[in-house]
């Protein structure tokens, strides 16, 4: 028998009309889909159905950050002020980010929470204070296993129970301990003999990777923030911390490609013009410091027209093996394999990879010339070039993130760029001169 295909069908967005049923029957996220698809002069004249919508505060969470500007310049500020006291304190600083400096300044004091927003925007901006969640469950460390089962039953209403953090009466930390505990031991045990008292926290003003490194290394569902008196101000959530690893991944995307993270298919071209084409400049200027390098071989490329021809295979297996060695170094600094190995270690095993590597390529690269072209002597210069380009790329592919992370720059971001662009320009010099130097003794 034949198993019925249960796959929902897409929704056309296009086809819903604002205040239609259909309209008000999208959930939050599929709000936030059909948002995405009106163009501005829709969202213009749908805004008021769209505030009558139950889920439209919600929608706005997911919203790519281009567009969740253009929804806030279309709100009165007391519907922004409703926007901002409904969301929950890390959506509603990011929303804050979003609007700016002078709106922030001037909205914040007439918010609910202002203190601990407030409290939130001091904190830095990728630091774990940043992406806490105030809304958590305590018990007091003078309670037996049977009174804190009867104060969760009683009081834990909505708030989520990953990890029962055991506090002094002044709310500093002294351990932690799980329900099954609680469940499985004796009514009038204290806490203080159940309790885990070897807790891993993190500072507020702790970078959010040190927080990521320890749920992805301890497998936690939670991790409390701790201020230096040891009092807990919030705990960070896993689905936080999937959330920190998602927006690095894309920022680390976009940064390498030289785009700003909002930008999106969503913006405007205008925007997308003006965030993409100081990339491009920046890109033309350093291939025209490839091309003057170039441009010192202009008679041995003249005399000998084949090196033109092989000038990218040089320059492509050099880019390559820089960009395997960066990838596999800047991954090693952000998971942490570092704490089993050193840097110079490390520097080592990839440059002795990349010495390798080279030799391969570059024996392989000879064998097509003189397949290829019947010049044994062009092959010997080629494989020559790629074999030192090969030394230089892992070399460099090693090191610079490490130095950038030495001094505190994000190498998934300023690694690339650096790399690539050096490999490249000494890949065409080191061939060029090579063969500058060695034909004419050759031919």
């Amino acid at each position: 028998m034949q198993k019925e295909d249960i796959t929902p069908e897409p929704i056309n967005f296009s086809e819903i009309t604002a205040g239609s049923e259909a309209f008000f029957d999208l959930n939050s996220t599929e709000l936030g889909q059909w948002i995405v698809f009106a163009d501005e002069d829709l969202l213009t004249e749908s805004m008021a159905k769209l505030k009558e919508h139950e889920d439209f505060m919600d929608s706005l969470v997911d919203l790519p950050e281009a567009k969740l500007l253009e929804v806030f310049k279309k709100l009165e500020e007391s519907e922004l002020i409703e926007v901002l006291n409904h969301a929950v304190l890390d959506d509603a600083t990011y929303f804050l980010e979003t609007l700016g400096e002078d709106v922030t300044e001037e909205i914040v004091p007439k918010l609910k929470r202002s203190s601990k927003i407030k409290q939130y925007l001091n904190y830095p901006k990728d630091s774990c204070g940043r992406s806490m969640q105030t809304d958590f469950f305590t018990l007091p460390i003078e309670f037996t296993a049977k009174q804190a089962l009867n104060h969760i039953q009683e009081n834990a209403g909505e708030s989520p129970i990953y990890y029962l953090y055991c506090l002094t009466s002044t709310n500093k930390l002294i351990g932690v301990v799980s329900l099954r505990q609680l469940a499985t031991s004796k009514g009038n045990i204290p806490l203080d003999d159940l309790v885990n008292k070897d807790v891993l926290s993190v500072a507020p003003t702790d970078d959010i990777d040190e927080a990521i490194e320890i749920v992805r290394r301890e497998n936690f569902v939670a991790l409390p923030v701790v201020s230096d008196n040891n009092r807990v101000l919030g705990i960070i959530e896993i689905d936080d911390v999937l959330d920190e690893i998602e927006d690095q991944a894309t920022a680390d995307i976009y940064a390498q490609a030289g785009l700003q993270q909002m930008d999106s298919v969503t913006m405007a071209a205008r925007l997308s013009y003006l965030n993409r084409v100081p990339w491009l400049i920046f890109n033309l200027f350093l291939a025209a410091i490839a091309s003057f390098v170039i441009s010192f071989f202009e008679a041995t490329i003249a005399e000998y027209t084949i090196l033109a021809i092989l000038m990218p295979i040089a320059a492509a297996l050099g880019g390559n093996t820089a960009v395997q060695t960066l990838t596999v170094v800047t991954r090693g600094l952000a998971t942490g394999d570092f704490n089993f190995i050193t840097y110079t270690a490390a520097i080592v095993k990839e440059i002795s990879v990349g010495v390798a590597l080279g030799l391969t390529t570059g024996l392989a690269a000879s064998l097509l010339v003189y397949v290829w072209k019947g010049n044994y002597k062009i092959g010997i210069v080629l494989g020559l070039s790629i074999a030192i380009n090969s030394f230089v790329a892992a070399t460099l592919g090693a090191s610079i993130p490490i130095i950038l992370k030495h001094f505190d720059k994000d190498p998934a971001v300023s690694s690339g760029v650096f790399v690539i662009t050096i490999t490249d320009i000494f890949s065409f010099f080191s061939f060029l001169s090579l063969a500058t130097l060695s034909l004419k003794y050759f031919v």
